[in-house]
């Protein structure tokens, strides 16, 4: 067998390890989520520094993670560790992207909150995606399920509650968007989580090279620039 022949082969029918696809991948990523501002620049980058093109496809709600389990794109952007519990085609690439704090926020300066256990005597409201706020919240009386982060501060906003668990970057981005003028007091970080970014199970080969990809952005202070342009708080 020639060699070009050889070469010929191996691209057309494909080994371990090299992938035959083009140089585009599409990665799925909800259509509301202010954290998808800083992990979609990230994951984008860490892409292209393995010679790819990302091309993001938006869904609605949790479709975005159920097609990517699927198979129907070629990863989901940003999540939490535990949905490989219930989405076990999914394979994480081990270096974060970012990290994601729970905080709780009230406009009553009377209210002074330590941990979980100390929201209990407020009326409390969360996004109803949250599912580890509502596993932390479950023996919570008078904890109410929103539709998202913005809610939950138009809910405190206009005193229909007296504390909203949110993601921290998500609140300050929308006070900045919506003009949320009304003085909020953030309290004590409750707890704080990476967050990274999944390939499917066909695309497997990829987490090593995606892995090192990051790892050299957080050496080279990549993900520190993102975040700093991401995240910066207006004074």
């Amino acid at each position: 067998m020639t060699r070009s022949i050889a070469v010929f082969l191996i691209v057309l029918l494909g080994v371990p390890g090299i992938c035959v696809a083009d140089d585009n991948v599409t990665i799925a990523a909800r259509a509301v989520s202010p954290l998808n501002a800083i992990t979609k620049p990230v994951v984008e980058e860490a892409y292209r520094r393995i010679g790819l093109n990302v091309e993001f496809v938006h869904f609605a709600g949790n479709r975005s993670i159920v097609e990517a389990n699927a198979g129907k794109t070629d990863g989901e952007v940003s999540r939490l560790r535990f949905v490989l519990n219930k989405f076990t085609n999914l394979r994480i690439v081990p270096a974060p992207l970012f990290s994601s704090e729970l905080v709780a926020i009230t406009n009553d300066p009377r209210i002074e909150i330590s941990d979980w256990k100390s929201l209990s005597p407020y009326k409390t409201v969360a996004p109803e995606s949250f599912r580890l706020v509502w596993n932390r919240l479950k023996s919570h009386n008078d904890a109410h399920k929103v539709s998202n982060t913005l809610e939950a501060l138009e809910r405190l906003l206009n005193n229909q509650a007296k504390v909203a668990v949110v993601n921290r970057y998500e609140a300050d981005r929308l006070m900045v968007v919506f003009q949320l003028r009304n003085p909020l007091i953030e309290t004590t970080l409750l707890e704080s989580h990476p967050i990274y970014t999944f390939v499917h199970k066909k695309n497997e080969h990829l987490v090593p090279r995606l892995t090192r990809a990051l790892e050299e952005m957080t050496r080279d202070g990549t993900l520190e620039r993102i975040w700093l342009e991401k995240c910066a708080r207006p004074r």
